[in-house]
């Protein structure tokens, strides 16, 4: 057998390289580092790939995954103590989920930040994700509601430009809540699913609004009309009282009449 010639093996050595070259830039590569060291799981296991990374000083690292989802399992002891799944990772896309706790009640673990290469927005337990540095200075967009503090001082709002991640958005109480005619809402009465416009700078990885309109709100009272109650009410307390001192005033006088007709009757 002739043997190739010496280009022909230099090109062959060469689409071998860049085959195995390219194959691995394919790859998905995830790391994690967790809140509290102490408290992380012994192992970290891709579920698709069914292969494990050992937690060593809170941080663990996988590699050579393929295309996501890629569902990642904490565990302790053998037992599943947390979950993670990750979507819309491209192929060659990199991710580190920064500061990882898991919520006791549903068992997912969420990374307090994600640093993504490769990728401009992820999802992290359905949650969309982006590097906080990769944020506009000011976000004006509008969005729907996800989540919502009991006081609402605190939002989690899905944009509906899809290149924004979900906003967390900070309420203070000099943000200006609005209808669309810029008049005052009452944002207590926000829900989950209702439409909402945020406007106001970030703040590492948190929008602080200054402003933010609620298109289904209705108006809230206004101080003269709050006013126009009140009057009504000491009105009624005012008029009702010389009633009754008035009612007491006949008693006690026909109980001194009719004490004086005893006497004079006796007599």
């Amino acid at each position: 057998m002739v043997p190739p010639p010496t280009d022909m093996r230099t090109f062959i050595a060469a689409a071998v390289l860049l085959a195995a070259c390219g194959s691995g830039s394919e790859s998905i590569s995830v790391r994690g580092d967790f809140a509290s060291p102490a408290s992380a799981p012994g192992r970290v296991h891709a579920l698709e790939a069914r292969v494990d990374a050992e937690v060593e000083d809170g941080s663990f690292s996988l590699g050579g995954l393929a295309t996501s989802p890629i569902s990642l399992r904490m565990v302790q002891n053998g037992d599943t103590v947390g979950h993670l799944d990750l979507a819309e990772l491209p192929p060659g896309a990199g991710i580190v989920l920064h500061g990882l706790r898991t919520d006791p009640r549903s068992g997912r673990a969420f990374p307090a930040t994600v640093e993504i290469t490769g990728a401009s927005v992820v999802r992290v337990n359905g949650i969309r994700m982006m590097n906080p540095a990769a944020l506009p200075d000011t976000v004006d967009a509008p969005g729907v509601v996800l989540a919502a503090a009991s006081d609402r001082s605190a939002l989690l709002v899905r944009p509906t430009d899809a290149q924004l991640p979900d906003l967390r958005v900070v309420v203070t109480p000099t943000t200006s809540v609005v209808t669309p005619d810029s008049l005052a809402a009452d944002i207590r009465g926000l829900s989950v699913g209702d439409s909402v416009h945020v406007r106001g700078p970030t703040e590492r990885g948190l929008v602080v609004t200054d402003r933010l309109i609620l298109p289904g709100a209705e108006p809230a009272p206004t101080v003269s009309e709050a006013e126009e109650i009140e009057p009504r009410e000491r009105q009624t307390v005012r008029t009702s009282s010389p009633v009754v001192r008035r009612e007491r005033g006949q008693g006690r006088g026909r109980g001194r009449g009719n004490g004086k007709g005893n006497k004079k009757g006796k007599g």
